[in-house]
């Protein structure tokens, strides 16, 4: 099978640096570097796709960002004096930001859709 030279290609934030060999279904790993300074290695097919565009940083900051979004709402509307406020930011960030996240997302342990709404965390918490 013929493999397309990925070296010095640039998807999102990575540059493909080298070859790293071949993955369990024969094709082609690339190893790449993140602006970031990171390595990772993935699939040429992976980064023509855009399902890989870093070395997960990105990820990290639209996590953040969005946890920065509900702490506006929060503080907006005064629920950051609530008891439950910091019980929400840090299960938050336990599942989304933080170096463990990965645990907690291997063991299937995400937050909800509707508690990622301050309101909705509250309101559960509550009855």
């Amino acid at each position: 099978m013929k493999v397309k030279n990925e070296v010095g290609n640039i998807y999102g934030r990575l540059e493909v640096i080298e070859e790293a060999g071949r993955g369990p279904d024969g094709k082609a790993l690339w190893r790449c570097k993140c602006d970031r300074g990171k390595t990772v290695v993935t699939k040429g097919s992976y980064l023509r796709s855009g399902d890989t565009k870093s070395c997960g940083c990105l990820k990290k900051v639209a996590s953040i960002e969005n946890i920065k979004k509900c702490l506006a709402i929060v503080t907006k509307h005064g629920m950051h004096k609530h008891h439950l406020y910091s019980v929400w930011v840090n299960m938050l960030a336990r599942c989304d930001t933080r170096r463990g996240a990965e645990s907690y997302i291997r063991k299937g342990i995400k937050v909800c859709l509707e508690w990622r709404t301050p309101q909705k965390f509250l309101e559960w918490s509550l009855s």
